[in-house]
């Protein structure tokens, strides 16, 4: 719960409709409208019936640098190995309603999709980097392209198919 959003949201609240007279005493909480971890309440005016959703958090905007609760908690979830289960045992032992599978992979698939984008960035500027240094060295053929030298071991990583994320070590 992010208080500090919910508090200046409280504050819009209690200001909807002063023409009225209308104050947070004359909300009413009517309902929960439940989104993973995110919670929205569902408040009524008994002066001028105007409803509003207050929800616990700001609502995720696109292409922004932060995680939503959600989308933080699927991320923790996987980085400590886990996955959907791992996740709503954690929340049940806190006695925090944990959200659904569907919901569950929806988030998973934004950060797998987000992982996979910054991977082959940082692949691309450590090839530029290598290429740099090549021809810093010398290190190029006749036509000028650079030689990078390439190290691989054989090995085949377990596959996860985003579940439980781990390896093996070992020969294939």
């Amino acid at each position: 719960v992010d208080i500090g959003y919910m508090v200046s949201e409280f504050v819009k609240l209690s200001e909807h409709a002063p023409q009225f007279g209308c104050s947070l005493l004359n909300l009413k909480l009517v309902n929960e409208i439940k989104s993973g971890l995110r919670s929205g309440l569902v408040f009524v005016c008994n002066m001028c019936q105007m409803k509003q959703t207050l929800w616990t958090e700001p609502e995720p905007q696109e292409n922004s640098t932060t995680m939503d609760i959600n989308t933080a908690a699927v991320a923790g979830s996987i980085t400590n190995g886990g996955g959907f289960v791992a996740l709503e045992r954690l929340l049940c032992t806190m006695n925090v309603r944990s959200m659904n599978r569907k919901t569950y992979e929806k988030h998973e698939a934004l950060i797998s999709k987000g992982w996979e984008e910054t991977a082959v960035q940082e692949m691309k500027k450590a090839a530029e980097e290598e290429i740099r240094l090549a021809k810093e060295r010398g290190d190029v053929n006749k036509e000028g392209v650079p030689l990078l030298t390439v190290v691989a071991d054989g090995s085949w990583s377990k596959r996860s198919y985003r579940r439980n994320y781990n390896s093996l070590s070992g020969m294939v």
